[in-house]
């Protein structure tokens, strides 16, 4: 072994390479048929923009259902006051045109102006 002053130990012990350090950052890498390699970073933007728009659009649909919901169980009232009218209508219909029948069959006048 050989004797290895202190001056040349601390000397050796300054220069040791650091180890790597690795990036956490995650990339994206394309690589074409021909062996080539580009960039991909524009596919993570796309990416995360699409996850956001895709988020906004469920958010939007979830709240659109709730909300058709309360209307579909408040129309039901309504459909049934039409329904109703609609009978009386076709009711008085009737009525006034039997009423007209007597009145012309009778031969007065019917003084509406």
């Amino acid at each position: 072994m050989e004797d290895i002053s202190r001056e040349l130990e601390r000397e050796i012990a300054r220069s040791k390479p650091k180890p790597y350090k690795k990036d956490r950052k995650t990339r994206v890498l394309i690589v074409d048929n021909f062996g080539k390699m580009k960039s991909g970073e524009h596919l993570k933007t796309l990416i995360k923009i699409l996850s956001v728009i895709t988020v906004f659009w469920f958010v939007a649909a979830v709240f659109y259902y709730y909300l058709y919901t309360d209307l579909s169980r408040d129309i039901n009232p309504v459909k049934n006051r039409l329904v109703s009218a609609e009978k009386k209508v076709t009711e008085l219909t009737r009525e006034k045109e039997i009423l007209m029948a007597r009145l012309v069959i009778s031969g007065k006048d019917p003084g509406i102006e």
